[in-house]
């Protein structure tokens, strides 16, 4: 295994992170488990803190969720490409808070579960969504880290709601790819919140539960610089989500290149 004198900015590895990695190694490949990468065998490795088997239960489980949902059959531009023509209001760009986290944004009153008919197009959704993930832990620094998830609430019904897809989708994000899912800002959270929470808590584990942050708009600079919230909210953040997080996934196949070579390119020169 390469030292971590050998990486690159960003994805530099301590030698107890190289331990935890040779060990999962050996656990994932004595049970016949795929892992794509070396910067994704690093990713489950930290995210588990070294216990192995955790991380290896995340690595069963994001096999699973491939081969249930056959997301390899779907690439990331296809996936990115029927997110925005179909939901083309759902995703927010929204920067980093004042804990120095990044992380996605959804309108949820945007959220059409309606439209996710067909096996393909839950094939999309799931993908696109693991997609957000990735662009969200671009480094193995970032990774380390974790992210946020920020949803606006505003104007969200019932129509809005499907708790069957949220089970499929929360299956990826907290047991599967390996992603620390540290803060959930709820933003404009409607009176029916807590029905909400009630029926969320039956497939949502109580440690995500107990990381939400409810806030009005108002309140958003507490917890974010004016230019990192979105326009949309009263901020200055107005790039398109969909242009940051390609620069994002660019970097993270930067990462994953690297990783694999020990001489790819530099992550910390990509634009972000």
């Amino acid at each position: 295994m390469a030292s971590s004198g050998s990486m690159l900015v960003g994805n530099e590895l301590s030698e107890e992170e190289q331990v935890w990695m040779a060990q999962l190694a050996e656990a994932a490949k004595a049970e016949g488990l795929t892992i794509d990468s070396r910067f994704m065998l690093a990713s489950f490795a930290i995210v588990g803190k070294g216990d192995i088997k955790k991380s290896l239960k995340r690595v069963r489980n994001w096999n699973k969720v491939n081969e249930l949902y056959k997301l390899k059959e779907t690439t990331e531009a296809e996936a990115t490409k029927w997110m925005v023509d179909t939901m083309s209001q759902f995703m927010i760009c929204v920067g980093t808070d004042k804990e120095g986290l990044g992380g996605y944004g959804v309108h949820l009153g945007s959220f059409t579960p309606s439209v996710v008919k067909t096996e393909y197009d839950e094939r999309c959704i799931i993908r696109a969504m693991a997609d957000n993930m990735r662009s969200n832990t671009p480094t193995i620094a970032e990774v380390r880290k974790g992210a946020f998830t920020f949803t606006n609430m505003e104007g969200i019904g019932w129509g809005n709601i499907s708790m069957s897809l949220e089970k499929k989708i929360s299956s990826v994000y907290q047991d599967a790819y390996p992603f620390k899912m540290k803060k959930t800002y709820l933003v404009n959270p409607p009176s029916f919140l807590f029905v909400l929470l009630h029926a969320a808590r039956l497939f949502i584990k109580k440690k995500l539960i107990d990381r939400i942050q409810t806030c009005k708009p108002e309140d958003l600079p507490k917890y974010f610089d004016q230019s990192q919230i979105p326009e949309s909210l009263g901020g200055g953040m107005k790039q398109s989500y969909w242009d940051r997080r390609a620069e994002n996934l660019k970097v993270h196949r930067a990462s994953v290149a690297e990783m694999e070579s020990g001489h790819g390119p530099m992550a910390s020169t990509v634009s972000m």
